[in-house]
């Protein structure tokens, strides 16, 4: 009996070291991604920003400023969108991923304690 309570305590620290490896894994390629994604933001942030000033600097009419602005501001705020979509995406690719390996310890630390003989049985 003591033997069993060994080799199922030994197969579920290897389950939990698997799976701690599978988020560590999972949480790297999170962070490299909306790394990544900041990073494209931030480029073209600044690249439709100067874009915009230039044209702006360059206007020889006061009156068209104004609407100038206003599609700066347009083009910053569509930014800003698609990038929320690319992260909310790469949030719930992660999500998925940690659903399975929850999942994937559930189903076998039931099988584990499905298999472990209980008291009554051995009483018996």
């Amino acid at each position: 009996m003591q033997k069993d309570m060994m080799d199922n305590f030994q197969k579920m620290t290897q389950m939990a070291m698997d799976n701690f490896k599978k988020l560590s894994e999972t949480n790297t390629l999170v962070g490299e991604k909306l790394a990544k994604e900041m990073t494209d933001f931030t480029t073209s942030v600044l690249e439709t920003t100067t874009e915009n000033a230039e044209d702006i600097a360059e206007t020889k009419n006061y009156n068209d400023i104004p609407s100038m602005q206003a599609k700066m501001a347009q083009d910053l705020g569509q930014l800003v969108m698609n990038s929320a979509r690319s992260s909310a995406d790469i949030f719930a690719d992660a999500g998925k991923i940690y659903a399975n390996i929850l999942e994937k310890g559930v189903k076998e630390a039931s099988n584990n304690a499905a298999k472990a003989p209980s008291k009554s049985r051995k009483a018996a």
